[in-house]
């Protein structure tokens, strides 16, 4: 199946200096939400494309993808890092944005990330939100949260780079499941000469629809994920100790996902049969 997008949403008559890149899989709901944000970007002009990874309901898809002027890629079930690399080939920026269909941008989010940009061979890394009532999703941030902090990665879902950047270091396609590709490919990254900036004002809200077995599988997602992941180092005592106190101040029901998480993780990194 073809990578390059066809071209009746393509800008014409003028040069779009940011290309966003949006991933998808049946997902229809949340992909037009996040569209929505998107369109209501301030001050700047974005070339949409989305990359639909194999949805089983393929013309939802298109539907969403006409009524936001979004250009569509068809890939058939390769997994998020082929689509990002698949969108960034397809992305007509110099500065490519990546954001995830299950996330909703602030109205300045774009503008914020590209003008970090400007001069720079850099990844601009923006500020996820996410909603602290919901005990699943604040476990997840928690853990992302503390993945960050010990360095060298970003998550996909709010970042920014120079598309040639993004075309010299492509992400790992052996990574076809959600889970862990981002944080190889920044280390890829770092060891390439880019540094990492933070801007504070590119926010988005993490909303995904997540209920205890979605939570269950996605970590141990990132246990297979991490086998695949051949310089990744595990946590040692007091980095796992850290995560699990960080989850706990946010409340009990947060520090117990947390550690059902790290079960889970464990569970994908030892196990071979499939989810």
């Amino acid at each position: 199946m073809s990578d390059e997008p066809p071209s009746s949403h393509a800008p014409r008559g003028e040069e779009v200096p940011v290309s966003v890149v949006v991933p998808t899989r049946d997902r229809p709901r949340l992909l037009a939400r996040c569209l929505a944000a998107l369109g209501a970007q301030r001050g700047i002009a974005l070339d949409l494309v989305v990359v639909d990874d194999g949805s089983t309901d393929r013309r939802a898809v298109e539907r969403v993808v006409a009524a936001h002027s979004a250009r569509l890629v068809r890939l058939d079930g390769r997994g998020p890092a082929a689509a990002r690399n698949a969108g960034i080939r397809a992305a007509l920026g110099r500065i490519v944005l990546l954001t995830d269909d299950d996330c909703v941008p602030s109205p300045v989010w774009a503008e914020a990330l590209a003008a970090a940009l400007e001069g720079h061979r850099a990844v601009a890394v923006g500020r996820t939100e996410f909603d602290p009532a919901e005990p699943l999703v604040a476990a997840s941030e928690t853990i992302v949260a503390h993945a960050e902090r010990r360095g060298g990665f970003a998550a996909t879902r709010n970042l920014a780079l120079p598309r040639d950047l993004a075309l010299d270091v492509p992400l790992d396609e052996r990574f076809v499941e959600a889970g862990g590709e981002d944080r190889e490919w920044g280390r890829r990254l770092a060891r390439h000469g880019a540094t990492f900036v933070r801007v504070d004002d590119a926010r988005v809200r993490h909303a995904p629809e997540l209920d205890l077995r979605g939570f269950w599988r996605q970590h141990v997602r990132y246990g297979r994920a991490a086998r695949t992941d051949s310089g990744l180092r595990a946590p040692g005592p007091r980095a796992a100790l850290d995560l699990v106190a960080a989850g706990f101040s946010r409340g009990a029901r947060v520090g117990a996902l947390v550690l059902l998480a790290q079960a889970a993780t464990l569970l994908g990194y030892v196990s071979r049969r499939p989810l």
